[in-house]
């Protein structure tokens, strides 16, 4: 069986064409429903988004409230926090240049 592709399109293109005529004519009314529908899913999406995130403020709040983030009431511990990291990163920087090769 031989298909003559050429004239199945030739067919189509001559049934098709009063269809575009008619949506190239009807471009503006075509467009009221798709912008319409396009606005509504995101609408949808976008009230989603704003439930979860109200949803997880809420859940944060709860949580918050029952078990409060502890606070250092001890006077000094950061002080001595940061001393300890400084000895720390100068012990790293002389291990570094001691290791470093010399030319």
């Amino acid at each position: 069986m031989n298909v003559d592709l050429y004239g199945a399109w030739l067919t189509a293109s001559n049934n098709l064409q009063p269809v575009g005529d008619w949506i190239g004519g009807n471009w503006q009314w075509l467009a009221i429903p798709l912008t319409s529908a396009l606005f509504a899913w995101w609408a949808i999406r976008h009230d989603g988004r704003c439930r979860h995130t109200a949803r997880a403020r809420a859940a944060a709040r709860h949580i918050q409230s029952y078990d409060p983030p502890t606070i250092q009431t001890e006077p000094g511990s950061d002080t001595d926090d940061l001393i300890t990291c400084l000895h720390i990163l100068d012990a790293t920087h002389q291990q570094a240049r001691k290791e470093k090769p010399q030319p």
